[in-house]
């Protein structure tokens, strides 16, 4: 299957689940993964585009889990006070330190984090809803 026509099938299958005209949903951002109805942009996945979708989302957020979650999966003595330290002086830079500390533990802590919470949580910033399509595919509100 060509790109296009998968991209193609994401629409059709987007526009049926929202009951619009494919002609009304239109790829968003250059994606082809993304795509915007009525004001509303959506990404329409795979499974398997899915798994890597959120698997990369909680690579780029490791720095906002929680501090008992995180220290699960970290195999430096280091307390819960101190990681949350970490995290709340540092923020968003603190991902990079996080990310070292978890070192090869990274997937068992993605499968954990996705098994607790869905893929949905980390791929649905508007709703945290995973809608399942026709032919496989999964759509996301992003906003």
């Amino acid at each position: 299957m060509t790109t296009t026509t998968k991209r193609k099938t994401k629409a059709i299958a987007l526009a049926k689940h929202l009951g619009v005209e494919a002609e009304d949903v239109t790829e968003a951002f250059r994606s082809k993964t993304t795509f915007e109805v009525d004001g509303e942009t959506w990404l329409v996945l795979t499974d398997e585009e899915a798994d890597e979708h959120a698997s990369n989302e909680i690579r780029e957020s490791l720095w906002a889990f929680n501090p008992s979650f995180l220290l699960a999966h970290i195999n430096a003595h280091l307390d819960q006070k101190h990681l949350s330290k970490i995290q709340s002086d540092m923020c968003e830079n603190a991902n990079e330190v996080i990310a070292a500390l978890v070192g090869e533990n990274i997937e068992s802590l993605i499968d954990d984090a996705i098994s607790s919470d869905g893929r949905e949580h980390f791929l649905s910033r508007y709703d945290g809803i995973e809608v399942e399509l026709a032919e496989g595919l999964f759509a996301y509100r992003i906003d």
